[in-house]
């Protein structure tokens, strides 16, 4: 029997201000860096959102919230 390794690599893109364990990946979906997992956008009434440390934010708010994550190329 074979053990086989699946690794997948996330780059973050957008940090949330104010919510310093979550960021916003390169492919627009939400992750805890505490738990290493990608949250599910969630439903409330009619409004699409998330809920960060316990708390839903709709993506209206959330939006205002995203800070870009400023990288630094090498220099070779």
């Amino acid at each position: 029997m074979q053990t086989l390794v699946y690794q997948i690599n996330i780059v973050p893109k957008w940090q949330i201000k104010g919510y310093e364990n979550y960021f916003v990946s390169d492919k627009n979906k939400v992750h805890n860096l505490k738990t290493g997992r990608e949250l599910k956008m969630q439903l409330k009434v009619y409004t699409k959102g998330y809920y960060l440390n316990s708390k839903f934010i709709s993506l209206c708010v959330l939006r205002g919230l995203l800070v870009k994550i400023k990288t630094e190329k090498p220099p070779f």
